[in-house]
């Protein structure tokens, strides 16, 4: 390195520690390994102080990592990692090719009880009704919480089951645990909800039939009861 090369990489480092000074008491401020890292003094809080530095650092395309080690509060910054791209012509293809799929599955299932293009509709309308919302409500609480996520990925599936469920992948660190418990969370419940709706919805098109005796049965759900 360069006396240039080292008058800038000190500027840049004491820029970072002012940065980190406005959020947090320092005792200790270096270099590591080429890694800007603080040593932070104990009890203080840092969770919303993190929050608020990652939004800081964004423009300037870093991130932090704050862990507790040996009694030491320490935060080390370094550059974002790059992204990659995502086609977003499969997401489509896959949700297409899922429609269809599914479709064939409620066609299918419907056969002796309604019209099976009316069943494969309103059973597809259903279910990708209930995984879209669930999909999308873990992409929407991860971009809400400052992460890159790509949009769905349906897995289509063979009749009766139409479709294995959907996945997203996540693109960038999470600030934190709260961070990941909402991601995590935020999909069920928003699935569960619109299930709710359709079960509802669908409970007046139902037919009813008996059960002859000792017919092996799964349990009723906890909403049926």
């Amino acid at each position: 390195m360069n006396e240039t090369e080292r008058q800038t990489s000190q500027t840049e480092f004491e820029k970072l520690k002012e940065i980190v000074c406005e959020n947090f008491q320092i005792e200790e401020a270096l270099v590591e390994h080429n890694i800007p890292t603080f040593y932070l003094k104990q009890h203080q809080e840092t969770k919303q102080a993190f929050l608020k530095l990652l939004e800081m650092l964004k423009p300037m395309n870093l991130v932090a990592y704050l862990r507790r080690h040996n009694e030491k509060i320490v935060l080390k910054i370094f550059p974002k990692p790059p992204a990659k791209p995502s086609n977003t012509l499969v997401n489509w293809l896959l949700l297409f090719a899922t429609v269809g799929t599914t479709f064939a599955a409620g066609y299918f299932l419907s056969e002796g009880f309604i019209d099976p293009l009316i069943g494969g509709a309103t059973f597809t309308v259903a279910i990708m009704a209930i995984l879209g919302t669930h999909e999308m409500g873990h992409k929407l609480t991860a971009n809400k919480k400052g992460m890159e996520a790509t949009l769905p990925y349906f897995i289509p599936g063979p009749p009766p089951w139409g479709t294995f469920g959907a996945v997203i992948i996540q693109k960038s660190l999470p600030p934190n645990k709260d961070s990941l418990f909402d991601i995590g969370a935020s999909g069920p419940i928003f699935g569960f909800l619109v299930a709710i709706v359709a079960t509802i919805a669908g409970l007046p098109y139902s037919s009813y039939s008996w059960v002859p005796e000792n017919t092996p049965t799964l349990p009723a759900p906890v909403f049926f009861r």
